[in-house]
C-alpha cells in the first residue's frame, strides 16, 4: 500500500479534489461531506489512522472541508449550504464566516462596509482614499453629520441640542 503518515493521528492516502483518491476513500462530491474511511479499508485496526485528508476546493477549509476559509461566507441555498466570498465593498477582505458580517476598515460601517460609519461622511462605495471616500465630521465630540443632496455637511445630534455646518459654526 501507499499511503504516508501525516501526523500520529492522520493519514494520507490521496483523497484530492473531495472525490476518490488511489485507495476507495469514499469522499462525497460536496465539500463538506467528505467522511472518514470504511472500516479496514487500509486494513489497519487502528481506528485513529482511518481519517482522509481532503485537499478542499476554494473556500472551504477544515480536516473534511467543513468550515469555510477567511474571506468567505456561508451561504444557504435551498437545503445546503456553500462558501462565497465576502462582500465588503473593497472596504474588508474578512467577515464573520457565519453571519457575512465584514470588519470595515477605511472608516466605513454596516454589515457590508457599504455606508460611513459613525462620526464619518462621504461616499463608503467611493476608492478608499479619495476624496469622495468617508472622511471625519467637523463636529464636536459626540456629534454626529450628515451630507446634503449639495454636498453641504451639517453636524446633527450636538451637544446642548445645537446644529450647524461645522464645529465653527456651533
Amino acid at each position: 500500500m501507499n499511503y504516508s503518515l501525516i501526523d500520529k493521528k492522520t493519514l494520507d492516502i490521496g483523497c484530492a479534489q473531495n472525490h476518490k483518491g488511489e485507495f476507495d476513500c469514499l469522499c462525497r462530491e460536496r465539500p463538506n461531506d467528505c467522511p472518514f474511511c470504511v472500516s479496514g479499508l487500509w486494513k489497519d485496526p487502528q481506528k485513529e489512522f482511518r481519517k482522509e485528508i481532503c485537499q478542499c476546493p476554494q473556500g472551504y477549509t477544515g480536516a473534511s472541508c467543513e468550515r469555510c476559509m477567511l474571506g468567505y461566507r456561508r451561504e444557504t441555498i435551498g437545503e445546503s449550504t456553500i462558501c462565497i466570498p465576502c462582500t465588503c465593498n473593497n472596504n474588508s477582505d474578512i467577515c464573520d464566516p457565519e453571519t457575512g458580517k465584514c470588519e470595515c476598515r477605511h472608516n466605513t460601517g454596516g454589515l457590508f462596509c457599504d455606508r460611513c460609519a459613525d462620526g464619518y461622511y462621504g461616499n463608503a462605495l467611493a476608492p478608499p482614499g479619495s476624496k469622495e471616500a468617508c472622511q471625519s465630521c467637523p463636529c464636536p465630540i459626540g456629534a454626529k453629520c450628515v451630507e446634503t443632496l449639495l454636498k453641504a455637511v451639517v453636524c446633527v445630534d450636538c451637544p446642548n441640542n445645537r446644529t450647524g455646518k461645522s464645529t465653527s459654526s456651533l
